[in-house]
């Protein structure tokens, strides 16, 4: 499992869909992933994670596995958890 299915596997919990619309992927459940894939994109934005967004879970270092544990929990905006970013730009 990658660093970015990781992160969609706990936004998962987040989606409405049934199981059987999320198998179909039509109408509001593709809607809804597209959605949630925008957030997983920012959010591996924001936590500048993008050189390892499709390496294996297993095989990073501890801190970045922590990192992407972590994401999956942020909320949907990144600005209505803090105002400015705790890494230097």
């Amino acid at each position: 499992m990658t660093v970015l299915d990781n992160i969609m596997t706990g936004r998962n919990l987040k989606m409405r869909c049934n199981f059987l619309q999320q198998a179909l992927w039509v109408g509001p459940a593709r809607r809804e992933e597209l959605a949630h894939r925008k957030a997983v994109e920012e959010i591996i934005d924001f936590l500048e994670i993008q050189h390892i967004r499709k390496t294996p879970v297993g095989r990073c270092p501890t801190a970045c596995r922590s990192a992407s544990s972590s994401a999956a929990r942020l909320p949907p905006s990144r600005r209505s958890c803090c105002s400015t970013s705790p890494w230097p730009a």
